[in-house]
């Protein structure tokens, strides 16, 4: 199993400049390879990486009108059902499993914060002012804060498909995304700018060559790429074909929509 002192080596071994944000994914069973499991894992990558945010969304709170905006990813005679599971929004809010374990246990540390967003909050530590400058209207505004301090993007062992920033550039590019509606103690709340499918950005990878660095050990997958390189490479993508990165899984409503909606345009 790895020990502290080689996962602090290998995350030195990082071309990441020193003091420079990071947005962090785990896979959940990678901590399983680590003595200490997750305790030494995020102990060690605060020590390495100080400011560090992962993802904490809550998913569990999402609610659906019978009825809304076309092409927008969902059915809507479906979801009434899940309504009655949803759950309301406090700051304290458990991450939702389909995020993993790993967020939840950094949520929970001494010295991290969370930022506001019903469905789309973010944890971080030494990052407040990117976490508060998150808005329903503005979701990705923390990942935009790290981008100008530029900031890097962390996987261990996981591919594209979990990299949420190319989410984030997909939308500063101009891909038109999702409304979403989440339970909160002010009632329910429209959130605009909900991310697509992600299940084509693997899709993303030669052209991301010139700019990740990645290193594999004999338990770990490290890749590690700058949140602007990892933007202009969407933005390219996007400027060559207006539908790049979306699946080709039968029945995905949401990149259905998005090619439901391009050819509208046409």
């Amino acid at each position: 199993m790895i020990q502290y002192r080689e996962l602090t080596q290998i995350f030195r071994s990082l071309p990441i400049p020193e003091n420079r944000p990071i947005i962090l994914h785990v896979s959940d069973p990678s901590l399983e390879k680590i003595q200490g499991g997750a305790k030494t894992f995020l102990g060690t990558a605060m020590v390495v990486f100080p400011r560090l945010m992962m993802p904490a969304f809550t998913y569990q709170t999402m609610v659906f009108p019978s009825h809304g905006p076309k092409d927008n990813g969902v059915e809507y005679n479906n979801p009434p059902l899940d309504n009655q599971k949803a759950v309301f929004f406090h700051p304290l809010l458990p991450v939702s499993n389909k995020v993993g374990r790993t967020p939840e246990i950094f949520r929970n540390l001494p010295d991290v914060q969370r930022s506001s967003h019903p469905i789309l909050s973010f944890c971080g530590r030494e990052l407040d002012q990117a976490l508060q400058s998150q808005s329903l209207s503005k979701p990705y505004a923390p990942l935009a804060n790290l981008a100008k301090q530029e900031g890097w993007v962390l996987l261990i062992d996981l591919d594209q498909t979990s990299n949420f920033s190319i989410h984030y550039a997909l939308y500063r590019g101009g891909r038109n995304l999702f409304t979403r509606w989440a339970l909160t103690s002010a009632g329910v709340k429209t959130c605009p700018h909900f991310p697509g499918c992600s299940e084509g950005f693997n899709q993303i990878k030669p052209h991301l060559e010139k700019f990740m660095y990645s290193t594999k050990t004999a338990s770990l997958t490290i890749k590690a790429v700058p949140i602007t390189d990892l933007q202009k490479v969407v933005q390219r993508l996007l400027t060559q074909n207006p539908l790049t990165l979306l699946c080709d899984k039968e029945h995905c409503l949401r990149c259905e929509s998005i090619r439901a909606r391009a050819k509208r345009k046409l």
